[in-house]
């Protein structure tokens, strides 16, 4: 079957907004390329989504001096590709199969937001948390979103405010108070950890 290409080859790439663009293709000895104006201290959010039985997609992003920034691999029919940007300009996102003889067809999902640095949670934000590599995050969670090193998911159940059925937050671990924030106690949990829970929240 023959494989009909999208218009943003690398002679001719697609500047990306904020937004979601599907039924794209990639054919056998394909390269799409796509710009993307990206701020300093901003992070980069890109959901490459794909049918993997089809063929699994690789992706990378390059930097105005074409270095390579990150290179993922497709999984389970997609990328997730999050990566903070310290110096603000033009990078270059390619996206090609993980074989020459690769044709398929994806979706970007692309999201950029502003993030503090950190080194740790006690110095963000209220309401966010420390994810070294990119910043300070919200610190809404569920069982699908991680909460990277040194922290924990706290689930709804153990908040006071919060609907059972709903998000819990991102919380740091801890061995006593002096490891929080000023609003926040260091609270065992039913696996043995402790974290970070805010007074509000405390049950």
């Amino acid at each position: 079957q023959m494989c009909i290409n999208d218009d943003y080859e690398q002679n001719d790439p697609l500047t990306l907004e904020e937004g979601v663009y599907p039924s794209l293709i990639i054919c056998p000895n394909d390269i799409d390329e796509y710009l993307l104006n990206i701020p300093a201290n901003y992070v980069l959010s890109l959901l490459i989504k794909f049918e993997s039985s089809v063929g699994n997609l690789n992706a990378r992003l390059l930097n105005s001096n074409e270095e390579e920034i990150v290179n993922t691999i497709g999984r389970n029919g997609g990328i997730l590709m999050e990566q903070r940007i310290e110096q603000g300009g033009i990078y270059l996102l390619q996206i090609q199969g993980q074989t020459s003889l690769v044709s398929n067809e994806y979706t970007i999902d692309f999201y950029q937001f502003f993030a503090e640095s950190c080194s740790n949670t006690i110095n963000c934000p209220q309401d966010t948390f420390c994810y070294p590599s990119l910043g300070c995050l919200d610190t809404l969670c569920n069982q699908d979103l991680s909460c990277g090193f040194d922290h924990e998911c706290i689930p709804p159940a153990l908040l006071a405010q919060r609907d059972i059925e709903g998000t819990g937050i991102c919380a740091s671990t801890c061995t006593t108070n002096v490891d929080c924030r000023s609003d926040e106690l260091c609270k065992s949990l039913p696996n043995t950890h402790s974290a970070c829970i805010p007074i509000a929240e405390s049950t």
